[in-house]
């Protein structure tokens, strides 16, 4: 079996900051990093604290000016591209394509904007991957950054 995100046993609780590096918006759970956009310096700082994945849930025309990729991969760190452009890309496609990537052993670091996919991305992997209810789904969504996409996350959970 691979590492999994495990989160709190219960709706109510809410994960914390367990990084030392202050990405934007940044929530820890084990070895995943979640939150915003790193700048280059964070991923220098990332390498040197042994994370070994990074994975992007911006398209590449949102960030022109930094070639995330070729950053990463520069700093010996594997680079994973999962694109949600807005809610059509919140599918069980893109869910199950995370989920692999964060079963992969090793320090992790998972970012957006500013989380808000991040969110969206948790609660729909912990109601289809994970079988938690919409509640739960809901609460660890909006602990790990959801916020604008919260509607578009309660309808594909209610249906």
């Amino acid at each position: 079996m691979f590492p999994s995100i495990t989160f709190p046993p219960t709706p109510t609780a809410t994960p914390t900051n367990t990084a030392n590096v202050p990405i934007p918006n940044a929530i820890g759970f084990g070895d995943v990093l979640l939150g915003g956009q790193p700048s280059p310096g964070h991923f220098k700082r990332f390498a040197e604290e042994g994370y070994t994945i990074v994975i992007n849930l911006r398209s590449n025309a949102q960030s022109p000016e930094l070639d995330e990729k070729a950053l990463v991969e520069s700093l010996d760190m594997a680079y994973f591209s999962i694109p949600i452009a807005g809610p059509q890309d919140l599918t069980r496609a893109n869910v199950e394509q995370l989920e692999s990537v964060l079963r992969r052993p090793g320090k992790k670091v998972l970012h957006c904007s500013s989380g808000n996919r991040v969110g969206a991305m948790m609660a729909l992997r912990a109601a289809w991957i994970n079988k938690r209810t919409l509640t739960e789904a809901l609460v660890i969504g909006e602990a790990t950054g959801l916020t604008k996409l919260e509607d578009a996350v309660r309808t594909l959970l209610s249906n």
